[in-house]
């Protein structure tokens, strides 16, 4: 049996760039047989996340080859993943390898002493660059790093994009959204010609946290939301209020789908697909869903689709011109 000190966890920087999910490596034993090394991952993409899945499995089979080890991977439900890995901690049956959220969480990881710390065995500048231009340590570190030390490696970058479906705007005679209160308007107006207005995954709840940072961030920005959580929410943070507000009356009004409270990805990805809600607000992987997709309406949906971006406001809700990126993860 060879023992490995600390385990690595890869964990994910949430979806408007604070906080998130990124790999990491925790305290565990190294499975040996037959001279061959055997490292557990765990991860929340079950069968659905194909593109996740698909990914995941090619790295694993790179190294498996080039290390001479056996990689097992084992996915959980998403609803479910954060106390699977808890009650595993408490079992001390940890993973080597599993996907985490990063910031508070993260932090209370290494608080345990069993999160690795990867610097002395990452690269020569990986440090500085990621090996990625787009996915820079100064975009993510602040959710990884711990009194000096790196404790997770981002993998990926996302962007949220509301994408609405032009057809059934125009068949409708409804306009496209460019602020929150046109956005509530169209609720109102597709709920009246009985078409339920945006698609939401809300039992994986992680759709809802997307809503509330992008709700969040068209009233003001990532830093403030930074130091906000900082200081443990002491500080008088009105923008993360009316966020809140915003999105409960969104609900209030129905402007997510039927019984969205328990849509998982799938069911309301497809509702999109199939061309009956013109609505959803998800990251930019879902356009390679959009591509590839053989639902009964999709070939009329994939031309329809356009990606918009609503308008900032100010604290008195007059529009600031400047459209900015209002969301997305590093991962």
């Amino acid at each position: 049996m060879l023992t490995l000190k600390k385990s690595i966890l890869f964990v994910c920087i949430g979806f408007i760039v604070f906080g998130g999910l990124f790999y990491v490596i925790t305290n565990t034993n190294l499975i040996k047989k037959d001279d061959i090394k055997v490292l557990t991952i765990c991860h929340p993409w079950n069968e659905k996340y194909e593109e996740k899945n698909d990914y995941l499995k090619n790295i694993m089979k790179k190294y498996e080859k080039e290390k001479n080890i056996k990689i097992k991977a084992k996915s959980f439900d998403s609803v479910n993943y954060r106390e699977t890995i808890k009650l595993a901690y408490k079992s001390g049956e940890v993973p080597d390898i599993f996907i985490w959220w990063g910031a508070n969480e993260l932090k209370t990881l290494v608080e345990s002493k069993k999160i690795l710390k990867l610097d002395k065995y990452l690269p020569d500048g990986y440090k500085n660059s990621m090996g990625n231009d787009m996915i820079s340590l100064e975009n993510a570190k602040k959710y990884i790093e711990f009194d000096e030390g790196l404790y997770g490696i981002p993998y990926s970058l996302y962007v949220a994009t509301l994408f609405v479906n032009e057809d059934l705007f125009e068949k409708n005679g409804i306009d496209i959204p460019a602020t929150f209160g046109e956005l509530k308007n169209c609720c109102y107006y597709f709920r009246e010609k009985d078409i339920e207005p945006i698609a939401v995954a809300g039992k994986e709840s992680w759709p809802l946290q997307i809503w509330y940072n992008m709700l969040y961030l068209i009233r003001s920005d990532a830093k403030s939301y930074d130091e906000t959580l900082e200081n443990s929410f002491k500080s008088d943070n009105k923008a993360m209020i009316l966020a809140a507000e915003d999105l409960l009356e969104l609900i209030e009004i129905n402007g997510f789908q039927d019984d969205y409270i328990n849509k998982n990805y799938n069911d309301s990805l497809e509702s999109v697909l199939n061309g009956k809600i013109p609505m959803i607000l998800m990251g930019n992987w879902v356009i390679e869903k959009l591509q590839n997709s053989d639902g009964e309406n999709s070939s009329k949906v994939i031309d329809k689709m356009k990606p918009i971006i609503l308008s900032k406001v100010d604290k008195d809700n007059n529009i600031i011109e400047k459209k900015d990126f209002l969301g997305g993860a590093i991962e």
